[in-house]
């Protein structure tokens, strides 16, 4: 899959040479399936905590097109649903029993994997994913 940035340490996102801190400063709002077009559209918000800097986007979006593969595992309703990682994963190798691997650019074949606090798993084999800015 191709990427337009980089996933560092499983928790934050490189682009256009900023970090973008997705664990601590950015709520996931939710995401958009579009079977028709074979895209789905991830979306997160900045969060209103007072650490959080103000210079972060205040929305971003991740666009993962040419979707073939989106697995998505129950979560547990008492817990929040924070994001708490993000990896690249090599497509029919990770079980989820096994380790995650902090990779910064995904190989040609690699799937993305979003795991949630809540115990939510969303799984997703594209061709590419972009990542937008919407708002600044």
């Amino acid at each position: 899959m191709k990427t337009n940035f980089k996933i560092i340490d499983n928790y934050a996102l490189k682009f256009d040479g900023k970090l973008i801190d997705i664990h601590n400063n950015f709520d996931f709002v939710g995401f958009d399936y579009r079977v028709k077009e074979n895209q789905l559209k991830f979306f997160c918000r900045r969060s209103f905590g007072e650490w959080v800097n103000k210079e972060e986007p205040e929305e971003i979006v991740l666009i993962h097109n040419n979707v073939n593969e989106l697995a998505i595992e129950n979560q547990n309703k008492n817990r929040e649903d924070s994001l708490i990682e993000i990896t690249f994963y090599e497509k029919g190798k990770l079980r989820k029993s096994e380790e995650l691997t902090l990779r910064e650019k995904s190989n040609d074949d690699d799937n993305i994997f979003y795991i949630f606090e809540s115990g939510q798993v969303i799984q997703i084999g594209c061709e590419e994913i972009v990542l937008e800015i919407i708002k600044i």
